[in-house]
């Protein structure tokens, strides 16, 4: 249930929603020596953006109300910056960092980052129209959201995105 405000390149979104992650419950409940974790939570959700020329900061929090396990945290917090070098051209340069920090890693905060370029003609009154982007992307914090929310993990992958 988002709602979204934006004027003059401020933008605020609040929004409540559900989260959890099924994927390959079915292979951890056949396993005897894998204890299956069950991730879910309810949160609300402030998120604050302000768009400057070609780059964009946003900051907020999250409070986590109902939570499995009860462990969890019940506070989060998310930042960021993006940059997109010229909405107009053919080709322009795209990029950005993401933090994330909840109490229950001890603020150690989740990093994530991507650089690339974006393809694609402008649609109506310059907005972005088809889009292809190619983006070398990284990730170093713990594993979002899943069975194996616990642990931290690493990775440096080439994403490939479609926009329509």
């Amino acid at each position: 249930m988002p709602l979204t405000v934006r004027r003059s390149g401020f933008s605020v979104r609040a929004r409540l929603y559900h989260q959890s992650s099924h994927l390959g419950d079915e292979y951890l409940l056949n396993r005897e020596d894998v204890e299956r974790e069950n991730l879910s939570f309810e949160s609300v959700e402030l998120l604050m953006s302000q768009e400057i020329r070609a780059i964009r900061a946003y900051a907020g929090a999250e409070r986590i109300f109902r939570r499995e396990p009860s462990t969890l945290s019940d506070k989060l917090f998310h930042a960021g910056l993006e940059l997109h070098t010229g909405r107009t051209r053919r080709i322009q340069l795209v990029g950005g960092v993401d933090l994330k920090t909840t109490e229950f890693h001890d603020w150690a905060p989740a990093v994530s980052g991507r650089v690339g370029l974006e393809f694609g003609r402008p649609g109506p009154g310059g907005h972005p129209g088809r889009l292809i982007t190619l983006m070398l992307e990284l990730y170093d914090g713990p594993s979002p959201y899943g069975q194996f929310f616990r642990d931290a993990i690493s990775y440096v992958g080439i994403g490939l995105h479609f926009g329509l």
